[in-house]
């Protein structure tokens, strides 16, 4: 992932030092695909208890599924959604107040299966603390 880091952070730095607003709204976006992109071919690290109990209902195990696999079991991506606990919003956000970190910011992101209601109940951006936003939503995670 040496050559992602590598892309992402100089994308990040050219971000920081445009000051054509068209730019930066098209070099914010490379850094969100790049991120979104890179998750989407894992496999998730967590679950909710929700989640599960209606995966459980359709007899599959979401913790064998990525992101492009979800028409096999959920059509029209009507009932669960690959949550990232720390919001790829957010996630930009600090690599541009730090992009001397960026690798660290990558590696910690979390992401996995939670029901689409379950979503609704969070914040979609300007999460301070993670675990605790899904335990204020009452939440509860199943970890792989």
């Amino acid at each position: 992932m040496q050559h992602l880091y590598k892309a992402v952070t100089a994308t990040v730095k050219a971000l920081n030092s445009t000051d054509d607003p068209v730019e930066a709204r098209s070099l914010k976006c490379m850094v969100n695909g790049a991120i979104r992109k890179t998750s989407d071919y894992m496999k998730p690290i967590f679950i909710s208890e929700a989640a599960k109990e209606k995966a459980d209902e359709l007899g599959i195990d979401l913790f064998e599924y990525t992101w492009p696999q979800q028409y096999k079991f959920d059509k029209g991506r009507k009932i669960f959604i690959m949550e990232h606990k720390y919001p790829v919003s957010d996630m930009i956000v600090d690599m541009m107040k730090n992009p001397d970190i960026i690798e660290q910011i990558m590696e910690s992101a979390e992401f996995g299966w939670i029901l689409k209601s379950e979503d609704k109940l969070l914040p979609q951006y300007g999460r301070k603390d993670h675990d605790a936003i899904y335990e204020e939503a009452n939440i509860r995670l199943i970890r792989k």
